[in-house]
């Protein structure tokens, strides 16, 4: 079994692949691993995913999830002596709870690992992995797509599935409501 491991050379890109690798390993020795690194790789590896149009689509469909998924009080009452007086002084609160559960996606591959999601309930992991989540769906989507024609043909061909003897069906329309939502 050939597993080929490809990295550019920034450490934590490199810690992160062995560790991840490593544990590979650990499920299963007959493995062989290779590992190719070094800035060679950059261009392979970015593959400017993100240009300026789709990086503002995607940042308001990741804050739309953000805004109507994330609740602050219970975080704030535990973290603060006086949530009121932390609300006043933090301008944006949900953003401060969606930086601190990403801190902790990558505390792990650090020196000193703090229990960061010890401070977040299921509900609010949940909450906070949706848009981080959704956020990599549509970087590889991009990756994918190459161009927004594609996602414009691939959803009328998903829009004409929701049309019956020319009328539209309620799901369609409160798809298209979620729509501009998005995009207000």
């Amino acid at each position: 079994k050939e597993v080929d491991c490809i990295s550019s050379y920034w450490p934590r890109c490199l810690m992160s692949m062995a560790n991840f690798t490593e544990t590979l390993l650990k499920n299963d020795d007959d493995l062989n691993v290779h590992y190719q690194t070094g800035p060679k790789y950059l261009d392979y590896l970015s593959m400017d995913l993100w240009s300026e149009e789709y990086g503002k689509d995607c940042d308001a469909i990741v804050e739309h999830l953000k805004d109507s998924l994330i609740d602050t009080d219970r975080f704030f009452s535990k973290m603060f002596k006086d949530p009121a007086k932390a609300y006043s002084l933090v301008e944006k609160p949900k953003e401060l709870v969606y930086q601190t559960y990403m801190t902790g996606c990558i505390s792990p591959d650090t020196e000193f690992r703090p229990d960061i999601f010890s401070h977040f309930t299921v509900d609010e992991l949940v909450s906070c992995w949706i848009p981080s989540n959704s956020r990599l769906y549509l970087l590889h989507l991009r990756h994918l797509s190459r161009s927004r024609g594609f996602l414009r043909s691939n959803s009328q061909t998903s829009d004409r599935g929701f049309h019956r003897k020319g009328r539209r069906s309620a799901c369609e329309g409160q798809r298209q409501g979620s729509r501009s939502e998005i995009r207000a």
